[in-house]
This record gives C-alpha cells, structure tokens and sequence, in this order.
C-alpha cells in the first residue's frame, strides 16, 4: 500500500501513482485525518509512505499532517498497521534524512529491525522498488 501524507483527494493519489505495478506496491490512498488503514493494509504487504520531508518530520509540505518519527509510529500503530504486521515499512521522503528513519525504527521497536527503509533523493511521488540502492536501511 501507499499511503500519500501530501495528497488528499483519492483520484488524484490513484492518478499519480498508476504507473506502479499493484503486485509490488498495492494499493494508493491519500491520507486523511479519520482513516485508518490496518483494514486494508495485508499483514505481510509493504507499506510505502509519501511525504516531503526535512531533519525532524514528513508529510505536507504546506500544513498537517507534519509527522515526527515518534509521531509517525504512534500513527503507524493505531491508525495503519494491522496486528502481528510483517511487511517492511518504507519511507519515501524528499529532504528528510537517515536519522529520521532511525528515529522511527527505534520508535517502532525492536521488531522492527530491518524492516524500516528509508529513500531520500528522488523527487516527490517517485517510489522505487524495494531492494534497489537507492534504499537505505534504518540503523
């Protein structure tokens, strides 16, 4: 699944991100404050999230939601993730750094080691597939 932090409006996620194989990166939905995912999130599918990111949080570049990497997890917990979840989480995230995806490895937790991935240097709305460099692991 991807989940947009940037975009809210369901036909414009499902339009920028058709390109994307849906065997490999599942379904697009924007984020909306209300929603939870852990319904539609399979438990060992990946998770991709999309947001502009800097030093200390992700997510719309001009207002909410603004996500702190404890903040982002606690959201993850109650809001996305279903019960006993084993899919890798992956963070793609323009201008946000690897300390922030270490920040969110620790914040989710010992189980989550090797899990946590983060992508910092392609533009906005670019995903790429799991396994490649361009990937980096959470510490």
């Amino acid at each position: 699944m991807i989940i947009s932090l940037d975009i809210r409006d369901y036909t414009e996620v499902q339009y920028m991100f058709r390109r994307y194989p849906r065997h490999i990166f599942g379904l697009a939905m924007p984020y909306t404050p209300a929603a939870t995912f852990c319904g539609t999130l399979a438990q060992g599918e990946n998770l991709f999230i999309c947001a502009h990111g800097d030093a200390s949080s992700i997510g719309n570049p001009t207002g909410d939601p603004r996500f702190s990497a404890g903040e982002l997890a606690l959201w993850l917990e109650n809001s996305v993730l279903p019960c006993n979840y084993a899919g890798d989480v992956y963070i793609a995230a323009p201008g946000a750094q690897q300390s922030y995806i270490n920040d969110l490895r620790s914040a989710l937790g010992d189980e989550f080691r090797h899990r946590v991935h983060g992508q910092f240097n392609q533009a906005y709305s670019q995903i790429l597939p799991p396994g490649r460099e361009d990937w980096v692991n959470a510490a």
